[in-house]
């Protein structure tokens, strides 16, 4: 191998000869073309130019732009701050003057008038001079001091306040100033803020929460009753001849849920309101609602609250009320609207608050604030399922914080997987097709409600039981069931809701 020669690729480079190497280059483009100048001076370019007299080369020269009004230079910016506020200044030392001179003309008025006083005490005592003389004329100063101090205080605007008044006034202004108020942390959350006490509660607006009647039938409000698990619940409890008032997002499906019910049972009370969920100016009203519609009905109280409503998204919305999309729907309204009505559901003898929310939720999902609160538009993984955990912690904890009364329970139910359009009308691509395989493998309708009816209608559930799944107790998370996270969550929302 070593002997062999190593083939070349390539065509062999030639070899040229002496006379080739020596042969000039053929020249390269174009050859050039030898121009000769015409004979003669050159033609001149352009226009001639204009013969100008003595006389014109002494004229001043005319001035470029658009001539000013005044002649004078252009004021800068701070030459007008300085004369706005010279003005201001003149305005304001012509106010004092006008002022010091109804000042002066009303001294001067009191003293022509006190002149006038003097003169005439002069003129009926001055002629006196024995002691009885100068015992009427010490009454007449008198007089004349109580006269001029009349004049006096009569000019006087204002009534005076006692020092003790005045005192108090600023200690209790100073007594009234507020601690700050911050995002407090979450245990076991993404969260790293200090941790700071909560405003104090101001003194509540006393309410009417009298017991009412005791009625064979309930009010029960249900949101998001126009389709799926809402709409059959408050189609189920109409037949059961409870008074079902629904909620829905648009006037036009409200309608035909309505008509849909009243045609399968034409005796059901049945009553429906618009609001759209995700904007907390609209829960407001919506409470107000409520309280109209209870009161219209001859009712006293609301015996159920069912909060059904809820979004599931395959995009990042904020609303612009600047609140997560979902957040808002499924849990900020759920909240708010409970607090909005708590006066009517006080005064019912046997309330109670029934929220949704999903095994997933229940058992793996971990509640991450960052991802909640953060307005990027990219933070949709698991937003869904973190809302559904926010709704079972704040059932347990509103349970919690309402032991003391025993005519109000908060449940929280796991329906399951359930044969409905809520998780893949809004989503798109491989994501609504396995939610579309999944559901269709999932309960009925009719069985996913079963357990909000049982906690509807049933009679002495346990006390101590607030998770439900297929009608029976069912146990919530680690996570939710630690009283830190909950008082957490607690503390974040109410700091949320103070400014809606």
């Amino acid at each position: 191998m070593e002997n062999e020669t190593i083939r070349k690729r390539g065509r062999p480079r030639k070899v040229l000869s002496e006379e080739e190497l020596n042969r000039p280059k053929r020249p390269r483009g174009r050859p050039r073309i030898e121009r000769t100048e015409p004979e003669g001076p050159k033609r001149p370019r352009g226009r001639p130019r204009k013969e100008v007299d003595e006389a014109m080369l002494n004229l001043p020269k005319r001035p470029r732009g658009r001539p000013r009004k005044d002649g004078t230079p252009p004021k800068t910016q701070e030459a007008n701050f300085e004369e706005n506020n010279a003005l201001e200044v003149h305005a304001v030392i012509n106010q004092n003057e006008e002022i010091i001179a109804e000042e002066n003309i009303i001294e001067n008025n009191e003293k022509i008038e006190q002149n006038v006083v003097e003169n005439d005490i002069v003129a009926e005592f001055g002629e006196k001079s024995n002691d009885e003389d100068d015992l009427q004329k010490g009454v007449g100063y008198i007089k004349l001091q109580n006269k001029t101090a009349g004049i006096i205080n009569s000019k006087v605007l204002e009534p005076l306040v006692p020092a003790k008044h005045l005192s108090e006034n600023i200690l209790e202004q100073e007594e009234r100033v507020e601690p700050s108020i911050t995002t407090p942390p979450l245990v076991k959350m993404n969260i790293s803020r200090s941790r700071t006490p909560l405003r104090e509660n101001k003194a509540k607006k006393e309410r009417n929460t009298a017991k009412a009647k005791p009625m064979p039938n309930k009010v029960v409000v249900v949101t998001g009753a126009t389709s799926g698990m809402g709409f059959a619940m408050a189609k189920e409890l109409s037949k059961l001849g409870h008074v079902v008032i629904g909620v829905g997002r648009k006037a036009s499906l409200c309608r035909d849920a309505m008509r849909e019910i009243l045609d399968a049972c034409p005796d059901a009370s049945i009553n429906y309101l618009v609001a759209d969920l995700s904007i907390m100016s609209q829960v407001k009203i919506l409470a107000d609602d409520i309280a109209h519609k209870v009161e219209k009905l001859g009712r006293e109280c609301v015996d159920t609250l069912i909060l059904n409503a809820g979004a599931d998204i395959d995009e990042q919305k904020i609303t612009y009320e600047n609140n997560e999309y979902m957040w808002a729907t499924n849990y900020l309204s759920a909240v708010l609207l409970t607090k909005s009505i708590q006066h009517l559901l006080d005064r019912s003898l046997d309330a109670r608050v029934i929220t949704f929310t999903t095994s997933k939720a229940a058992h793996k999902t971990k509640l991450d604030w960052r991802t909640l609160h953060d307005k990027s538009g990219n933070a949709t993984k698991k937003i869904y399922e973190q809302t559904k955990l926010a709704d079972l912690m704040w059932a347990l904890e509103y349970d919690h914080q309402n032991a003391e009364n025993e005519t109000l329970h908060a449940y929280c139910v796991d329906p399951g997987t359930v044969n409905t359009t809520l998780r893949t009308q809004n989503n798109s691509g491989c994501r609504r097709a396995f939610l579309n395989m999944k559901r269709k493998r999932g309960k009925s309708v009719e069985q996913g409600i079963e357990t909000a009816i049982y906690l509807t209608t049933a009679h002495n559930l346990p006390k101590n039981v607030v998770f439900y799944s297929n009608k029976r107790p069912a146990d919530p998370s680690k996570f939710a069931l630690d009283q830190d996270n909950r008082i957490a969550l607690w503390r974040a929302t109410e700091i949320d809701l103070r400014n809606e």
